[in-house]
């Protein structure tokens, strides 16, 4: 156990010494840490630390840009400084956690107090690893940033796993299968899933939890929307969103041609054949305009349109993506 004192008053007593203890990654056995701040009201003064109702409190994370390869945080110093000269800044002090995750043991929801909502705090890791997550109990009116998804549960068979600190939640194919879509490689995200944050062995919360979907959607910064997949997915989702971005971009180029047409109107130079400075006539400004409209504002990771509807604002009728289109529409 480490001990440590105070500069003043070292050989006396002290009394009302108030310390901040925060405590960060508490599931993460490389990262866990615990920082000390003793007297920490100047953080407040400062502004560096506010007050959150009545009993929370947030300091402003900083970067340490120490060379170390760990990742560190940091507050300012604290306003009494510790009697250890070997100890430069109170992070060196870290701690290893112990491996927090239960097992095979099964997960079981505790109560939910009234005004009480469940939150999935979805661990990051690589496209095989078994799925992590941290289950929070937060106020519905004041729960924090996070997203929900709306997504259909398919088989009720639920023969995959998430893993928690708590025990392990048996969840579905489907769930799993958007719980796998949604996970950061590097960082955690906040997820409220109906599954997973609704005990569904209580027909009782079932019902209070179901009372508050409406303020969960609206709470939450966005929804995702999970379909499922099937075969061709993937190409009917970008045909129409080149559908949708060629339309867009036709109608600005058009405003822009029409600007032009206005502007040569002054000139008086009407004819389609009547050529500029540059020998280029009207038309083939017009294809310019358009074609550097194109260039100018299409997304970078979206495809241009194929040749064969280039000049038509949708791809052929017959073509076949309109089957992967229609498979995409008939998921339930």
């Amino acid at each position: 156990m480490q001990r440590f004192r105070l500069h003043k008053n070292a050989n006396g007593s002290n009394t009302d010494v108030v310390v901040l203890i925060r405590v960060t990654d508490v599931y993460s056995e490389d990262l866990l840490s615990i920082d000390l701040f003793v007297d920490p009201w100047r953080l407040f003064d400062s502004n560096k630390m506010t007050f959150e109702g009545n009993w929370a409190a947030k300091g402003v994370i900083q970067e340490n840009s120490s060379g170390s390869g760990r990742k560190r945080r940091k507050l300012d110093a604290p306003s009494v400084s510790w009697a250890l000269p070997a100890i430069s800044r109170m992070h060196e002090n870290r701690l290893t956690a112990p491996r927090g995750f239960k097992g095979k043991e099964p997960f079981n929801h505790r109560a939910l107090d009234s005004g009480k909502i469940r939150l999935l705090y979805l661990l990051p890791g690589e496209k095989g690893d078994q799925l992590q997550g941290v289950i929070i109990h937060v106020p519905y009116n004041a729960p924090g940033a996070y997203r929900a998804l709306s997504y259909v549960w398919g088989s009720d068979q639920q023969a995959k796993e998430l893993v928690t600190p708590d025990g392990t939640l048996q969840i579905t194919f489907s769930l799993n299968k958007a719980l796998r879509g949604l996970r950061h490689r590097e960082k955690a995200i906040m997820l409220w899933v109906d599954a997973v944050c609704i005990n569904q062995k209580d027909n009782n919360e079932k019902a209070q939890q179901i009372r508050l979907l409406p303020k969960i959607f609206q709470n939450a910064a966005s929804t995702y929307a999970f379909l499922g997949g099937v075969k061709g997915s993937d190409a009917a989702i970008r045909m129409l969103m080149q559908v949708r971005f060629k339309a867009a971009s036709d109608e600005k180029a058009k405003l822009k041609i029409d600007r032009i047409d206005e502007a040569e109107a002054e000139f008086e130079i009407e004819s389609e054949d009547e050529t500029d400075s540059r020998g280029s006539t009207k038309s083939d400004r017009r294809t310019r305009s358009k074609r550097n409209f194109y260039s100018e504002d299409w997304p970078e990771d979206l495809p241009k349109v194929p040749a064969s509807w280039k000049y038509r604002s949708i791809p052929d009728l017959d073509a076949a993506i309109w089957t992967s289109v229609r498979a995409l529409f008939d998921l339930p």
